[in-house]
């Protein structure tokens, strides 16, 4: 996928875990983390990301801001676009 949105807290396994994950499979992929903790929790689990080589996550506290997604999705759309150009 292009595009992962994951929750802090899952059931069966949390975000640092599938951040090891992602990071031993190689993703190049966009990663969302979203989650009703607090946003240091949310910056800490995104530096965690970071630091694993993952491509720097974008963070959203729930419930989501729906007008921001969007922007940050057609700002990644935008991206794409000019470097295929």
């Amino acid at each position: 996928p292009d595009i992962l949105a994951v929750d802090i807290c899952m059931p069966n396994v949390d975000a640092l875990d599938l951040f090891k994950m992602l990071a031993a499979d190689s993703f190049g992929g966009n990663i969302i983390i979203v989650s009703g903790q607090d946003q240091s929790t949310l910056n800490s689990a995104a530096r965690y990301a970071e630091a694993l080589g993952l491509a720097a996550p974008k963070t959203m506290q729930k419930p989501l801001n729906f007008q921001d997604l969007r922007a940050w999705l057609h700002g990644l759309n935008s991206e794409k676009n000019a470097a295929a150009a």
